[in-house]
This record gives C-alpha cells, sequence and structure tokens, in this order.
C-alpha cells in the first residue's frame, strides 16, 4: 500500500514518461507495463510471484481425554468440566482412524494432534491410533501431543520416538 500523495506522485511519474525508481522497480517486476503488453502474459508473472508450491497439509485435532493430573486455573476444560466424563475408547478410535483414512486420501501428508485434559492419560489410545493410521498405504503421518510430560515415563517416551511424535 502506498499513502496518497505517493500515489500521486507514481502516477504524475507515468503519465510524464518520467522514470523514478519506484516505477523502474514495478516495470522491472511487471507490475506495471507498457502498452501493448499481454494481459495474460502480465498475469502469470504476477501469478509466479505470488504462488508458493508446497503440499496442502490436513491435520485433524483428537480430543483423548477431558481427564487431567493437574488443575490449572487458565485450562479451558476448568470452565466446562467440573470432573472428568470423557475418555475416548478403541470403539471410538477405530472411527477416528476410518475417517482419517478416508479424508487423507490423495494427500501427501496428514497432521495429527492429540491433546485433552492430559492426552498421556489416554496413550494407549493415542498409540493405537497411530499404528493403525502407520498402516494406511502410501501416506505419511506426523503426530504431535500437548502434554505437561508429568506422566512420560520410558515406555512412552519409546513410543512417542517409534512414531516421530513432536512434543
Amino acid at each position: 500500500y502506498m499513502q496518497k500523495s505517493q500515489y500521486h506522485i507514481l502516477l504524475e511519474s507515468i503519465d510524464n514518461s518520467r522514470s523514478t525508481k519506484a516505477v523502474t522497480t514495478l516495470k522491472t517486476n511487471k507490475i506495471i507495463v507498457d502498452d501493448p503488453y499481454d494481459k495474460l502474459t502480465a498475469f502469470n508473472n504476477l501469478s509466479k510471484l505470488l504462488t508458493i508450491e508446497k503440499p496442502n497439509p490436513i491435520i485433524s485435532y483428537i480430543f483423548l481425554t477431558d481427564n487431567c493430573n493437574f488443575r490449572c486455573r487458565y485450562c479451558f476444560l476448568k470452565s466446562v468440566v467440573k470432573s472428568p466424563q470423557y475418555t475416548m475408547d478403541i470403539k471410538i478410535a477405530n472411527q477416528v482412524v476410518e475417517t482419517i483414512a478416508k479424508y487423507s486420501l490423495g494427500k501427501p501428508e496428514y497432521t495429527i494432534y492429540f491433546f485433552g485434559g492430559e492426552p498421556l492419560a489416554n496413550k494407549d489410545v493415542m498409540f493405537y491410533i497411530s499404528n493403525e493410521l502407520n498402516k494406511v498405504d502410501g501416506k505419511k503421518f506426523k503426530y504431535s501431543v500437548q502434554t505437561y510430560g508429568s506422566l512420560l515415563d520410558e515406555e512412552t517416551a519409546i513410543l512417542l520416538k517409534k512414531y516421530h511424535f513432536s512434543v
């Protein structure tokens, strides 16, 4: 964006055919062009400058449990849940796996964020989901878990490493 005064100076420069540094830069980058100029070529040049080519990742957030061994004042669950009421079971986990496998088709990457309360309070289901998703052909899943780490033990650390979790 430009200030109004700069805009008028630019317009005068263009109208008077004076070459200023700004006009030269805009012309060099094909943002403004001399007539006659192919508009499609100008559009394609601008598109190339603005386009970032990278895979279109898909992200799922999986709420494993509202159970937590901390009672933080700032926790969003504190205002919603007075006592733990939800922990995902294998039946729901299978539905989660099925849904993610379906919606991740054709996508080169898929990122899974496990959270909760304390997701490691339901680590068996978390690792079950990770294991089942890793069986999906041609899919690269990335896993992440939001945790305080207070329930982290050696076995859990080994599994986090096995599935390449970000913690």
